[in-house]
């Protein structure tokens, strides 16, 4: 729920990641929020970010909360958020701009979840998802910046996932279904294809 929100973590300023910002804002300020919003992320994207409250003028908005900012360096396993639910730490990935990829420890449960980001194959990648419960990673098609389902399908096995959820695909020019068969060339444990809105239990 919008209200529950604390925390954002914005991996890169590609717009079909951070596009929807200000309209959340604006959300969190109609429902009448007073309290602070941090938001995580890369200084490249953070920067964007403020440009893009500039531009909508948010700050003038009567009553508009405050927005806090964090810095993420652009190193290995950065601890970027430790509460008492979570504990997300960061890796950079291979795309076109500087992004970050997450390993998000759910402290009730000792579950892991892995999450790609957009990025070609590396070995980041497979130390951000080793052992996890559940690994989100993109199969837009392999080339530079991004990872084929194949791909996918081999960090979850190098890292030990033990389940693998196909994210970032192309959904308007082909059927994605086959791609968890592609997947499956090379990850032996259950794949799936995540939908938006979708629940993981795990």
């Amino acid at each position: 729920r919008h209200e529950d929100l604390d925390d954002i973590i914005l991996t890169h300023f590609h717009p079909d990641h951070i596009s929807g910002v200000p309209i959340l804002l604006m959300q969190l300020w109609l429902l009448g929020r007073k309290s602070p919003l941090q938001v995580y992320g890369l200084h490249h994207c953070l920067t964007r970010i403020e440009d893009m409250m500039h531009a909508s003028a948010c700050k003038t908005w009567p009553g508009f909360f405050p927005v806090q900012f964090h810095p993420v360096p652009e190193q290995d396993n950065v601890l970027v958020l430790d509460n008492d639910d979570f504990r997300i730490t960061s890796w950079p990935t291979r795309h076109f701009i500087p992004t970050i990829g997450l390993r998000i420890e759910v402290k009730t449960t000792g579950t892991i979840v892995g999450y790609s980001c957009d990025t070609e194959p590396i070995p980041n990648i497979v130390e951000l998802s080793r052992g996890v419960d559940l690994l989100l990673h993109e199969a837009a098609g392999s080339g530079y910046g991004h990872s084929s389902a194949a791909q996918a399908g081999e960090i979850a096995a190098e890292a030990r996932a033990k389940r693998l959820a196909l994210i970032h695909y192309n959904v308007w020019e082909t059927d994605p279904r086959p791609l968890i068969n592609e997947a499956r060339t090379t990850y032996s444990g259950p794949v799936e294809l995540a939908v938006d809105f979708g629940e993981y239990p795990i």
